[in-house]
């Protein structure tokens, strides 16, 4: 019996018309505890680059993951149609049943991620690299939004998770829940603010953020897609995920390393506070809610880690708690100023 890659390779030679034998899959590496889906590269004929992106789900329980993704970017292909930002999406090829095991195919991305042109190398800060590229992410994040904005008044089901699961995270990280009740509190200063939300990606951060060789950005992983949500929620993402990305990160220094970024006004810190501003300008949010919700993020980001660290049967992460901490002990409970 043929397994998938077989039967995969089969069915692209055929839509494709390319020999059989000039059809060449390459695995990409990733972490298992953090991805669903295997991704391969599928190479075609004599060409240098890679022609198609597949997915493979690791198992059948992982197959509700690419069902989401598939669901999603067919929905989101009206709203970004017309626009700017279509280009800068990969959309689905098939959604296919190959061997018994359904498979995404989409057209491959010709580019390189951009986690390593944003770090502050002393190359990317002297040339200005880092800057243009935060900017420019910025920049696309805005238009995204821009594009399904709404304002309404925030009730507590947009700021804060429910009270069970409030408790479940309070029993599994006991040591910060000082923090978390500090957090609730804070919420409550934001009831009955008006405020924008938008469709928002979910997962935004730079990992999955492709630099084109045309110039252009794409925006990879659209399983956690919201039609509706908080739009903060994604631009504080990708730069808290960019500052614990700098060499030297480690949960075990939290203090340290978000002192190194925070603290010292060096160019990093430059760099994500104007971003953060020219971000809530443009989607005309007060610095003063901003600064108020970004633990609310930060809470969040906690709960649905501990979620993931059940299913996964590991030890709870702290770090998103340690930094609210970090938040409201060193930074005096601003992140943009």
């Amino acid at each position: 019996m043929k397994n998938l890659v077989e039967v995969l390779v089969e069915r692209i030679a055929a839509s494709s018309a390319v020999p059989l034998d000039e059809i060449m899959i390459l695995k990409l590496k990733n972490r298992p505890a953090k991805n669903a889906t295997i991704a391969v590269l599928v190479f075609a004929g004599n060409e240098d680059a890679p022609r198609y992106f597949v997915k493979i789900p690791r198992n059948r329980a992982h197959t509700e993951h690419l069902l989401r993704e598939y669901r999603n970017l067919t929905a989101l292909k009206s709203l970004l149609k017309g626009t700017d930002l279509y280009e800068s999406i990969a959309w689905p090829i098939a959604l296919e049943d190959i061997a018994g095991q359904l498979v995404l195919v989409q057209p491959a991305l010709i580019g390189e991620k951009i986690t390593n042109s944003i770090r502050p190398s002393a190359a990317n800060l002297l040339w200005g690299r880092a800057r243009r590229l935060l900017e420019a992410v910025t920049t696309w994040l805005i238009d995204f939004h821009l594009l399904s904005v709404r304002r309404i008044t925030l009730t507590r089901q947009h700021l804060v998770p429910t009270d069970a699961d409030i408790r479940l995270l309070m029993e599994n990280v006991s040591e910060h829940s000082e923090t978390i009740r500090h957090i609730i509190q804070q919420a409550q200063t934001l009831l009955d603010v008006e405020a924008p939300l938008s469709m928002c990606h979910g997962d935004f951060n730079s990992h999955n953020i492709i630099l084109m060789d045309n110039g252009r950005l794409a925006i990879l992983d659209w399983e956690d897609l919201t039609t509706e949500a908080i739009p903060l929620r994604d631009v504080f993402h990708f730069f808290t995920v960019y500052a614990m990305s700098i060499p030297s990160f480690s949960p075990n220094t939290m203090n340290r390393h978000m002192q190194a970024v925070f603290l010292n006004r060096r160019t990093v810190w430059r760099n994500i506070n104007e971003c953060l501003r020219l971000y809530c300008q443009a989607m005309d949010i007060p610095l003063s809610y901003a600064n108020a919700y970004y633990p609310i993020y930060l809470l969040t980001m906690a709960l649905k880690e501990l979620e993931d660290s059940r299913i996964q049967g590991v030890v709870p992460p702290r770090h998103w708690l340690e930094l609210a901490e970090f938040f409201f002990s060193k930074l005096g409970g601003k992140i943009v100023t």
